[in-house]
Order: C-alpha cells, then sequence, then structure tokens
C-alpha cells in the first residue's frame, strides 16, 4: 500500500512540475491600411515541459480594430507559428480576418517578429491587406503558490509513508 501511495504521490508532484505557461504579448501588430490601427493582446500558452510545440493558446485580451476587446464573437487559433482570428461579421466592423504569421517558432523563452510578407488580414469585400510591423514577446508565468504548497504537502506524505 506504501508503495503504491508513493506511486501515486509522484506522479502527481511530476504532473505539477512539468506543467508550464508562457504569456505572450503581441506589441505594435499595425495594419498596413490605416497604421494608427493595432491588434494588440496578450495569450497563455500552457505545455508540459517535454511537448512545447503541442500545447494550447488562449487569448487573456485582445484588442482587434473594428472589433474592440469583446473576446465572446472571436474564434482564435494559435499555434507556435501563427495566429488565426476570425470575426463575426457586423456593420461596424471592416476586419473580418486577421492572419498573424511569425518568422521564427515561438520557444518558452523566446519570442519573433511577424512575418510581414505572410502576414495578411482581411476586409469584408475581401482584400487582404499588409500590416506594417509586429512583435510578439514572452513572459514566464510562474508556477502559482498553491501549486508550491500541493507539491510540498505531497512531499510530507512521502515522508510520513517512510516512518
Amino acid at each position: 500500500m506504501k508503495k503504491y501511495i508513493m506511486g501515486v504521490v509522484l506522479l502527481l508532484a511530476a504532473g505539477v512540475a512539468n506543467a508550464a505557461v508562457v504569456t505572450y504579448t503581441l506589441e505594435d501588430v499595425l495594419h498596413g491600411v490605416n497604421p494608427g490601427f493595432a491588434v494588440t493582446g496578450t495569450f497563455d500558452w500552457t505545455y508540459t515541459e517535454d511537448d512545447f510545440e503541442n500545447g494550447v493558446g488562449v487569448f487573456n485580451e485582445i484588442f482587434v480594430p473594428g472589433w474592440g476587446t469583446d473576446l465572446s464573437g472571436l474564434v482564435t487559433t494559435i499555434d507556435t507559428t501563427s495566429i488565426e482570428i476570425s470575426l463575426l461579421q457586423n456593420l461596424d466592423n471592416k476586419n473580418v480576418a486577421e492572419n498573424i504569421k511569425f518568422i521564427n517558432a515561438l520557444t518558452p523563452t523566446s519570442g519573433s517578429d511577424i512575418d510581414l510578407t505572410l502576414s495578411k488580414w482581411e476586409d469584408i469585400t475581401g482584400g487582404k491587406h499588409s500590416y506594417l510591423s509586429g512583435t510578439i514577446t514572452p513572459t514566464v508565468v510562474p508556477i502559482p503558490p498553491a501549486a508550491w504548497l500541493m507539491l510540498s504537502g505531497l512531499l510530507g506524505l512521502v515522508t510520513a509513508a517512510r516512518r
């Protein structure tokens, strides 16, 4: 029984220790037609340390010109090489698709400039437009104190089980 408990504790501890989150910030992602319009925001990339590429990206906040900050109508796809944003069409919205490609794949410690040749946004007429600039930069999110508390409690159980 003690071996079983220790195995479960070690598996849980390994799961907590291997989970990681990086927050990325979209900086100066400027539309080419109207340089005053910029896509801005942050998203979290959650992954296991062995498998960064297959993590999951979710926007925390975003501002899309012509749309605003309401996340409810956005369909977003984030991977380590691109961001795609689809918008529900409305009368005030001239931007219905954003396709932002990165020059380099994101890593836990490095971001990328956007690829100004491959990145495009599309308006309601189907016209495709380029971006003037843009960078994606990472900020590593520390493991929350609750995870450390849980890990120390699990280690305490292991110590108690050995006695």
